[in-house]
């Protein structure tokens, strides 16, 4: 099974992701569709109430469209919620660096990081519907 760890910062962002990716039998096309609804669901909530912290009820965010699945979490959310403009970069960063720029079907899990406090902020999982369900709740 092939393995890749990218360090991906999101360009024209703050975000930094780090991704480990592992080939799979999920569809490439499935996958970019879950990217593409979080990606959606981000921008959506934006133009409608602006940005801010993920509400309690997005955090951890979990999407699940034909059998993959994208979720998201806070590494803190006491202290540091991550926002919809970062839930955004996660999946544009995402869609670039795993569906754009690999040959191979992945899933990967992955941290998320802010570049200006160098600090993690985030952790998720895209992928089969079992362990991301398991890893972020």
């Amino acid at each position: 099974m092939r393995r890749t760890i990218i360090v991906y910062p999101v360009p024209g962002t703050t975000t930094k992701l780090i991704i480990d990716m592992r080939q799979n039998k999920l569809s490439k096309f499935a996958m970019g569709e879950v990217v593409h609804q979080t990606l959606k669901f981000a921008i959506s909530h934006i133009e409608a109430h602006g940005d801010g912290s993920l509400e309690p009820k997005d955090d951890p965010f979990q999407l699940d469209r034909n059998g993959v699945v994208f979720g998201l979490r806070s590494l803190d959310r006491t202290r540091r919620r991550l926002t919809y403009q970062e839930l955004g970069n996660t999946a544009t960063g995402l869609l670039d660096a795993m569906i754009r720029k690999t040959k191979y079907n992945v899933a990967a899990s992955f941290l998320v990081y802010d570049m200006i406090s160098d600090s993690q902020i985030g952790e998720g999982y895209i992928g089969g519907r079992p362990r991301a369900i398991s890893s972020l709740r």
